[in-house]
């Protein structure tokens, strides 16, 4: 039975969010991002969790020589940065601008 995987957000078209609402971060979240950047032909991922005490997050990037012949993703919830935003997109908007640059 095929499944379906949609990233939570696509910032700037370039950097994969995931968000996570979890007590800490495992390996499998991890993964779980890896695995967005490997289909996507990406390079950069955020890996975001409000659960804990604290905001966590992981910067990820990932160095495939084929990712760049892959199609790029398209997601339903850009995170555009000139659309009006809650409170949590505005924290992933301010994180996506500082790893843009990296």
């Amino acid at each position: 039975m095929p499944s379906t995987y949609i990233v939570d957000f696509l910032c700037y078209g370039d950097i994969v969010v995931e968000l996570k609402a979890l007590s800490t971060l495992s390996p499998v979240d991890h993964a779980q991002a890896i695995n967005y950047l490997r289909v996507s032909g990406l390079r950069r991922a955020l890996l975001i969790n409000f659960g804990a005490r604290s905001l966590q997050f992981k910067r990820i990037v990932w160095d495939d020589p084929d990712a760049r012949t892959r199609a790029r993703p398209t997601t339903p919830y850009p995170c555009n940065p000139d659309s009006p935003c809650n409170p949590v997109i505005r924290v992933i908007r301010v994180i996506c601008g500082l790893f843009s640059s990296v």
